[in-house]
Order: structure tokens, then sequence, then C-alpha cells
């Protein structure tokens, strides 16, 4: 099994996925989703937290594969429409010859 960076310890696929790809979003979304979800589902729901644990980290799951997988993607979009604004203002300061 393959190391992990920050621990001597060796990690499973499982670990390794959420600790790769789901770092920030596992940290930022699952505290207001156990919230939401616990005041919407029932609460005569059988095995409560199981589906309470399974819904909060899908939607977590869902949100990084929304927004932090296509980081690089957004960042380059985003950097080409900077671009393409600047560029006008740009050559607007230039002195006239």
């Amino acid at each position: 099994m393959p190391l992990s960076a920050r621990s001597i310890w060796p990690q499973s696929a499982a670990a390794q996925s959420v600790a790769t790809s789901q770092g920030f979003s596992l940290y930022l979304v699952h505290y207001p989703t156990l919230h939401l979800l616990d005041a919407t589902l029932p609460a005569t729901l059988p095995a409560y937290n199981l589906w309470l644990s399974g819904f909060t980290l899908a939607i977590c799951f869902g949100f990084a594969a929304l927004f932090e997988r296509p980081l690089r993607q957004f960042r380059s979009i985003s950097h080409r429409i900077w671009a393409l604004i600047a560029q006008p203002q740009a050559e607007a300061a230039k002195p006239a010859p």
C-alpha cells in the first residue's frame, strides 16, 4: 500500500481518495449538511444515522466533483477572460505617438 506524505502509516485506497480529492470539501460542507439533513429527514427513518452519514458523504463527494476537481479548468478560463478584459484597457492606456 502507498504511504501518505503526511504519515508513516499506510492508507487504504478509500482513505487516500478522501484525503486527496475531498479534503477541503469534506471540511467545508459536512457540518452544515449534517444539520440540514438532521432537520429534514424524518426521525422515524430506520437506520437514521446510517442514512444521515451516507447522504452527507454523497453530498460532500458531489461538492468536490463540481468544485474541486475542475479547479484548474476554472482557473484557466478565468485567466483567459481576465486577459481579454485587461487587453483593451492596456491598449487604451498607451500614449499616442
